[in-house]
C-alpha cells in the first residue's frame, strides 16, 4: 500500500503559505492540513488553519484549530519546563524586591 503523504510534512506547510500569499484559499487551507499528520508540522498547521478560519468569519472552527495548536506547543516538556522555571524566577525576584 503506497502512502500519498510525503515523508515530512514541510513541504505541505510551505506549500500552504506560498498558496495563502498567492490568495489561493482554499488551496492553502487543503495544504495546511495535510501539513499537520506530521507531528513536526503541527502547531505552524493548526495556527494557519485557525488564521483562515477566522478569515472566514469561522471563529469556533478557528478555536478549535488553537487549541490543538497550543495541546502542541504543550506536548513539548522542555517548553512546559522554562514556563514554570521562569515564573519560580520572577516570583523569587518578587519576594526578593519585596524585603528589600
Amino acid at each position: 500500500m503506497h502512502n500519498p503523504n510525503p515523508q515530512d510534512s514541510r513541504c505541505m506547510a510551505d506549500r500552504g503559505l506560498a498558496e495563502l500569499y498567492l490568495g489561493r484559499i482554499r488551496e492553502a487551507y487543503d495544504d495546511f492540513y495535510k501539513s499537520i499528520w506530521s507531528g513536526a508540522q503541527q502547531d505552524i498547521g493548526f495556527f494557519y488553519l485557525a488564521l483562515i478560519d477566522c478569515r472566514k468569519k469561522d471563529f469556533e472552527t478557528a478555536l478549535e484549530h488553537i487549541e490543538d495548536s497550543l495541546v502542541e506547543i504543550l506536548k513539548n516538556r522542555n517548553i512546559v519546563n522554562l514556563n514554570v522555571n521562569i515564573g519560580l524566577l520572577i516570583d523569587h525576584l518578587i519576594i526578593k524586591l519585596v524585603k528589600e
